[in-house]
């Protein structure tokens, strides 16, 4: 039996289902970042790394899911919150392994 990958197109749907699923399930967290996210101050950049220990501290709350900050980056790109700076920066956390991410900006 032979079993094909994924094409990019479903590949694409599964993490958009993803993503939706981890956004649903942390819904009243997400508005709550959304909310801290809108206060930054225009021209700020940054990544979701450095935002993550303010918003778990100031809410008393860490998302069910590793991915949540990605989707909520995604999300307030949507919304015209964020924007990518077009610089890759390496992430500072120790389970980020120095790997490199885009750079955000608060538009």
């Amino acid at each position: 039996m032979d079993v094909l990958p994924p094409t990019s197109a479903e590949g694409e749907a599964r993490r958009d289902h993803g993503i939706a699923r981890v956004l649903k399930n942390n819904n009243t967290y997400k508005v709550f970042c959304l909310t801290k996210i809108r206060t930054l101050r225009q021209g700020w950049t940054g990544q979701m790394e450095d935002l993550r220990p303010h918003l778990e501290r100031m809410y008393g709350y860490k998302p069910t899911h590793s991915n949540f900050y990605g989707a909520v980056a995604k999300e307030a790109m949507t919304l015209g919150l964020l924007g990518y700076t077009g610089r890759r920066v390496k992430m500072r956390r120790p389970k980020s392994h120095g790997g490199k991410t885009d750079e955000l900006i608060r538009l």
